[in-house]
């Protein structure tokens, strides 16, 4: 504690703050994508919540993920359309980390081959529906169909697309630029 340097500790916090107001902006993007208006600060706002919910509650992010789901819900409506928001922001996470290979796959002629993932969705969400039928949990078959097709739609907007995984790379750099702040500081 001693050979702390507490000078670099705001910028850390700063930082912090700064990647989960980018994060909750990438959220606000992927909604306005799909009609909904919630304000950048609520999101924000809900962002830190989650924050909270992630690091005390158990359950780790998905407890913070299922109070934000909660909270845009009660504005929104729609928890599939919610949900499949989620998810979404979880792949383009995933996809940020192999931007890389993202980058070079587009670039290439081997997208092409995904070209009939509408019908293999529609496919996948007609197979729930009849599983949810047939172990009679149609409300559970029919939300998880909902939010397959909700999640196959968002891939329409190839703008949105773009513009999250540019925040995911901002995200990303002010995250580790937090990071090395408090390295710094703890020498």
């Amino acid at each position: 504690i001693r050979s702390t340097k507490w000078a670099y500790l705001p910028f850390a916090v700063a930082a912090a703050f700064a990647v989960t107001w980018l994060m909750a902006y990438r959220w606000s993007a992927i909604l306005n994508a799909g009609g909904h208006k919630v304000s950048l600060r609520r999101l924000f706002g809900y962002y830190l919540i989650g924050a909270f919910f992630t690091n005390f509650v158990p359950g780790g992010s998905a407890s913070g993920d299922v109070a934000r789901l909660i909270y845009v819900d009660r504005e929104i409506r729609d928890k599939a359309f919610v949900l499949s928001t989620l998810i979404y922001e979880r792949l383009i996470g995933a996809f940020t980390l192999l931007l890389i290979g993202l980058i070079a796959t587009l670039s290439s002629r081997a997208f092409d081959q995904y070209a009939g993932t509408d019908y293999v969705s529609s496919r996948l969400a007609l197979g729930l529906r009849a599983l949810g039928r047939h172990f009679r949990v149609e409300r559970a078959g029919a939300a998880a169909a909902r939010t397959l097709e909700a999640i196959s739609a968002l891939r329409r907007h190839r703008g949105m697309l773009a513009r999250t995984i540019l925040i995911s790379v901002a995200v990303m750099i002010v995250w580790s630029l937090g990071c090395y702040a408090v390295v710094r500081a703890l020498d």
